[in-house]
């Protein structure tokens, strides 16, 4: 008996005999069928919105002469990204070429990575008709290089849905990277704390807000407590108590965060002065401030549930306390993590079939995808990187490992990911800030609370650190600001003018106090030059109180003898003979030092005289 199996439909067949029992496969040539070979010509590295050529060349290797069809596409491991069409050659002779092109403008959002040119030849009609042949390759897409310096804090999670055990020793932390050099520090080592998430910069770099759950204690979100990790000290953790989502105030000064009640709470970054923001209502999460100091617009997102359904909205609370609704949810569409990408910009996330990246528009109260960045892979977590758009995203190129790190441009081109940060755990949860270099300033001297003399002199203190990096140029200065305000320069780190150790960071000047008394806030300030960035390190404030000079008067015999502390430096001795008198003349003779004060005699006379201390 004898069987004709067809093994290439279109080239040989197998014919099986069987003969005594034994089975034997003989390949024939199929004189029916058609045969062909495809080619596909190098293509260079190529950038987005460059157009390619897909050069294809097919040879006819069957036995006679007929037209085929060509297909092409464009894939990124399993996933095609473009389909290039078909197209029909000329009659081909038997041993025979034909070569053609497809023409194909690479995207704006197409990541740096290996892509693969595929081209098939089929029968006919491609994608209708019998496949003969196909041919692959490959090319690399090529993004410019990246023109951004800084550092992106970020989570690693093993599972983005649930509070859990680490699966790994990065599972749970917080890591910041330097986009200079790539190197990537994991922050929350050592702390006792596990599910930390979401990190945010203060201003100035030089510090981390986030939220994490003591080792040991049960992993409920209930027991969520927000965190302040100093950067340029390496320390110590200050613990804000319980709470979520922490974001600092574009001061610094401040940080809001949502409260297990579902409602948002503010608290100074010393643990003081906490307070509410919202009451009732639904539940509020992710808050963050806008980027201008003094502005305090907090945008939000609600949670509603309703039956089975949550709603999510994007809303923000004014300054006099009125809540607004900017983009409303449905029962198919939550929206939820917004971000101030500029004061005049809301970026947010969408949950579809998928999550995509939008844009909110004040001025216009409209909102609109972010141009390339929607795919079909969820992009969430967006935060703004100086002219580039950070964000999370599952999208293909990321080679499996779940939600990892890309950046792209403000129009949404020039996807690029930030490959020394991705894992094949979840990078979630990402912010920025512009300095390489977290740096601070700390007012030692006077200290908070200090009551001092008005007009006397005095050593300020102020100590600077940076994380490792020199900091030349700092020339720190300590501000006054109360009934006057006074700014203090010149402060010595070389031995002189009240320093004692040259060298150690701290930084000294003798200088008087302002004569007006009354209660003064003071803090300091220091230059920083990181890259090509310059900005003001500023410290936190303490306040002191200045006491009036007091003048002391006593008699001895004939004399009147008046004194005054030796720190109230520059007072001149003034007398009238009325209080009420616009003439006030110095008294004589100049002042000496008795027991530690100023001292003046006079003879006493018999008409009245008043006295008084007079600052130039």
């Amino acid at each position: 008996m004898t069987e004709i199996w067809q093994v290439r439909r279109v080239e040989k067949f197998a014919v099986r005999v069987i003969l005594g029992g034994c089975i034997a496969l003989l390949l024939v040539p199929d004189a029916r069928g058609q045969s062909a070979g495809i080619t596909v010509s190098p293509i260079p590295g190529v950038a987005p919105g460059i157009t390619i050529g897909l050069n294809w060349t097919v040879t006819n290797t069957g036995g006679s002469s007929r037209t085929f069809g060509v297909g092409a596409e464009i894939r990124q491991g399993s996933t095609v990204l473009a389909d290039l069409g078909g197209q029909i050659t000329p009659v081909v002779g038997s041993g025979g070429t034909v070569a053609g092109a497809f023409m194909y403008t690479i995207p704006a959002g197409w990541t740096n990575g290996a892509y693969t040119a595929r081209a098939a030849v089929w029968t006919g009609t491609p994608g209708a008709s019998t496949w003969l042949n196909s041919h692959d390759r490959n090319f690399t897409v090529l993004q410019t290089p990246l023109s951004l310096s800084g550092r992106i804090a970020f989570h690693r999670d093993s599972d983005n849905h649930s509070l859990h055990a680490p699966v790994n020793p990065d599972d749970g932390h917080v890591f910041t990277m330097d986009l200079n050099n790539n190197s990537v520090v994991r922050r929350t080592s050592g702390l006792g704390l596990g599910n930390c998430l979401n990190p945010h910069f203060s201003p100035d770099g030089a510090k981390l807000t986030f939220m994490a759950i003591p080792s040991g204690q049960p992993l409920l979100w209930i027991n969520m407590r927000i965190y302040i990790l100093d950067l340029a000290e390496g320390g110590p953790l200050v613990d804000l108590g319980l709470g979520q989502d922490p974001k600092f105030s574009a001061d610094g000064q401040w940080i809001v965060f949502k409260r297990s009640d579902g409602q948002l709470h503010v608290v100074n970054t010393d643990g003081t002065s906490g307070h509410a923001l919202t009451s009732g209502g639904a539940e509020k999460s992710g808050p963050n401030y806008p980027p201008t100091p003094g502005d305090e617009r907090i945008v939000f997102w609600n949670t509603t549930i309703v039956g089975a359904t949550r709603y999510g909205d994007i809303a923000w609370r004014l300054p006099d306390g009125i809540e607004q609704t900017l983009v409303s949810g449905t029962t198919t569409r939550y929206c939820y993590y917004p971000v101030w990408r500029d004061p005049a910009r809301i970026l947010f996330t969408i949950s579809e079939s998928d999550d995509n990246l939008y844009e909110y528009t004040i001025s216009t109260a409209t909102y609109a995808p972010v141009i390339a960045l929607n795919t079909a892979a969820d992009e969430s977590d967006p935060f703004p990187a100086a002219d580039w758009v950070g964000f999370s995203s599952t999208r293909p190129s990321n080679g499996g490992g779940g939600y990892d790190l890309y950046l792209a441009k403000t129009d949404g081109s020039g996807i690029q990911a930030i490959a020394a940060a991705n894992t094949s755990l979840h990078e979630l949860g990402g912010a920025f800030s512009p300095f390489t270099n977290a740096r601070k300033a700390v007012v030692l001297a006077p200290a908070n609370g200090s009551q001092l003399t008005a007009s006397s002199s005095t050593i300020f203190l102020a100590r600077l650190w940076s994380n490792g990096a020199a900091w030349a140029g700092a020339a720190p200065r300590i501000f006054f600001q109360g009934p006057v305000n006074v700014e203090l320069a010149g402060l010595h780190d070389d031995g002189i003018n009240g320093d004692l150790a040259a060298g150690d960071g701290i930084y000294s000047l003798i200088a008087t106090l302002p004569a007006q008394a009354g209660s003064y806030t003071l803090f300091a300030t220091a230059n920083s030059t990181d890259g090509e960035t310059s900005h003001q390190i500023r410290s936190a404030n303490t306040t002191v109180a200045l006491a009036g000079v007091r003048l002391d008067f006593a008699r001895s015999g004939s004399d009147l003898i008046l004194s005054w502390p030796t720190n109230a430096i520059g007072f001149n001795l003034e007398s009238s003979v009325a209080l009420t008198n616009s003439t006030w003349s110095g008294v004589m003779p100049e002042p000496v030092v008795v027991g530690g004060r100023f001292t003046v005699t006079n003879v006493m006379k018999d008409d009245a005289q008043s006295y008084r201390l007079r600052w130039p």
